[in-house]
């Protein structure tokens, strides 16, 4: 049975770059639904949970629930709210398609002293595999003594798959992959089919995302011996294809 980590991104689940996101935790919760994409989750918790022969660690981005809130300087406490809050309704719809995902908050179960500790939640994490559930964890904020650190849904990506030995990281984006430029802007910009090094690709500058981009997205990517692949996770179907190994996307390292 293959090992799967699949990462949702916030930019293909959720309204990531509206400029309107409140900043009071009351207000999040009334307007929340306003910025998911409902019909993209549900399409996404159908294919995922129709899927045979695999175990599943499933993450999602936080989007401008947790994104926005960071640039705001929100405090901690709303951002974990705010990205607790995303979760939940996550689960909620994945319950829609009878499959039962089992959340680790990363506020409660990681430390930062000098580097993420994640023990507590890898721990929790592998109990719930043993459980024959599916484990669901996210982007947070963890408490720190001079404030707070952010571990994104990639950094918790990576640290799962490397624990737990995973067969594959498959990033579901709202893009065919990676590109050596944008194509939104460049006429010349091709889909890289196998990336092995980040050399001659031209990353934009995303002053949304606070946690890297695509650019931090790939360097993690790089940096652990798994395979992985970006895909388009708009297309149904691809998340199926990408784990029967075909050609889709970007296959990295």
């Amino acid at each position: 049975m293959s090992k799967i980590i699949i990462k949702l991104g916030g930019s293909l689940i959720t309204q990531k770059t509206r400029k309107d996101f409140p900043t009071n935790i009351n207000e999040i919760k009334k307007r929340a639904n306003e910025f998911i994409r409902y019909n993209v989750l549900k399409q996404l918790a159908k294919e995922i949970s129709s899927l045979k022969d695999v175990e599943l660690i499933v993450i999602n981005g936080a989007g401008p629930f947790g994104h926005f809130l960071v640039n705001k300087k929100t405090d901690p406490r709303t951002i974990h709210s705010s990205v607790e809050l995303l979760n939940q309704k996550i689960i909620d719809i994945f319950k829609q398609e009878n499959k039962d995902l089992v959340a680790v908050h990363p506020c409660e179960t990681c430390l930062f002293e000098e580097n993420f500790q994640t023990d507590k939640l890898w721990n929790k994490t592998k109990q719930i595999l043993q459980n024959n559930k599916i484990p669901i964890t996210y982007g947070d904020v963890i408490l720190t003594e001079k404030g707070y650190k952010v571990i994104s849904g990639d950094d918790l990506a990576t640290d799962l798959a490397k624990r737990w030995k995973a067969d594959k990281i498959i990033m579901v984006t709202d893009v065919e992959g990676v590109y050596t430029k944008n194509p939104e802007i460049y006429s010349d910009a091709r889909l890289i089919l196998k990336l092995k090094e980040m050399r001659d690709i031209q990353f934009e500058t995303n002053n949304i995302d606070i946690t890297g981009g695509l650019q931090s997205k790939v360097k993690k990517l790089l940096g652990v011996d798994i395979p992985s692949q970006i895909i388009n996770g708009s297309e149904p179907g691809n998340i199926k294809k990408a784990i029967k190994g075909e050609s889709i996307g970007t296959i990295v390292g």
